[in-house]
């Protein structure tokens, strides 16, 4: 089934809008049945009843706004070290491959942020900075402020951030003992759950684990892993969820359900999720509140919904500044770089 087949539901089919607001309310349960129950007839001019429309951000009757959590990243650069352990020790000079440069964006309560990128290296190295993680190596500047106020790395990685990883499955654990493993290295911030136990069964149901919660890691499908790893940084209650691409090579249906399920999650707490991501249309873009693009080492300008339009002027851009071609007389094509700017001798292309 293709991308175009997840569709956006109008304000008026919604079904949310009664509902309660706890933690971890449960979601309507789209891993039961199929995500589209009339997937024969959901492109037809019939009456669609049985399709999940999942609605654009905006259109989302969302609580209040709070201006607590913030999350700003002010001119933040890194460039990574490739020296090893020994080298250091040797004192040899540093080998710095710069991974993103003077990088500002800002991000308040109840965002979803969308990162597009075209190099995983340097999608990677941003997720991890904000993270906090230490074992990234290497030369930071910048500041990253978290409610007006400047964070360490080491704060960030312990008290504020969860990261959601592309590690591989764990093949020893089931599903509920992988939870309540990582529940004991990184409990809850808060006891106001019901204890770790509930929240992991709640967890495990929201998120349409329940059918597998006994099966080993190393057997669940990809779409499966990834929620697990989901559902074990959410026990942290984090402040703020980074995840990496976990929608990699993943059904589009999948994807459409998790997002929404993370985005329902920020707008009912007041906590920020960013998320990397290759949209596979255009309609998966539109459930997020910001989007924006990492590519050669910058970040596009605002971060708002407006980058396609930036990146679609940058095509545009690249159009009118392409070297010109031009056939001869005798059927052979010319690239002609000079005229584009490029001291460059004429290369025949030929046909």
């Amino acid at each position: 089934m293709s991308s175009e087949d997840v569709r956006i539901q109008t304000p008026e089919d919604d079904g949310s809008s009664g509902r309660d607001s706890i933690y971890f309310s449960t979601i309507r349960s789209r891993h039961a049945d199929h995500f589209f129950a009339d997937m024969h007839n959901h492109n037809t001019q019939n009456e669609k009843k049985g399709v999940f429309r999942y609605l654009e951000y905006d259109e989302i009757q969302s609580p209040s706004m709070r201006p607590y959590p913030n999350l700003l990243l002010n001119k933040l650069s890194f460039s990574k070290d490739f020296r090893s352990s020994y080298e250091k020790a040797l004192l040899r000079l540093p080998v710095l491959k710069q991974e993103f440069h003077d990088l500002s964006f800002e991000l308040t309560s109840s965002d979803l942020m969308a990162v597009m990128y075209t190099k995983e290296s340097e999608m990677l190295s941003l997720l991890r900075v904000i993270c906090g993680i230490r074992d990234l190596r290497g030369k930071l500047s910048g500041d990253i402020l978290v409610n007006g106020h400047r964070m360490s790395r080491s704060r960030l990685e312990k008290l504020l951030v969860a990261f959601v990883s592309l590690e591989s499955p764990i093949c020893i654990l089931t599903v509920r003992q992988y939870l309540h493993v990582h529940s004991k290295f990184h409990p809850p911030m808060t006891e106001r759950y019901g204890g770790v136990g509930h929240l992991v069964n709640k967890l495990m149901t929201d998120l349409g684990l329940m059918p597998v919660c006994d099966i080993i890691c190393s057997r669940l499908n990809r779409s499966q892993w990834q929620r697990v790893k989901v559902a074990s940084q959410l026990i942290r209650d984090p402040t703020i969820l980074v995840c990496s691409d976990i929608l990699k090579d993943i059904d589009v249906h999948d994807q459409c359900f998790l997002i929404d399920y993370l985005r329902e999650w920020a707008l009912k707490t007041n906590r920020i999720v960013i998320m990397a991501i290759s949209p596979t249309s255009s309609q998966v873009l539109k459930m997020f509140s910001k989007i924006d693009l990492v590519t050669h080492d910058n970040l596009t300008s605002d971060a708002s919904r407006e980058s396609s339009v930036r990146i679609a002027r940058l095509v545009n851009k690249w159009n009118q500044n392409a070297p010109p071609i031009r056939r001869t007389a005798s059927g052979k094509f010319l690239l002609d770089l000079p005229s584009a700017g490029i001291p460059m001798r004429i290369i025949t292309i030929i046909r």
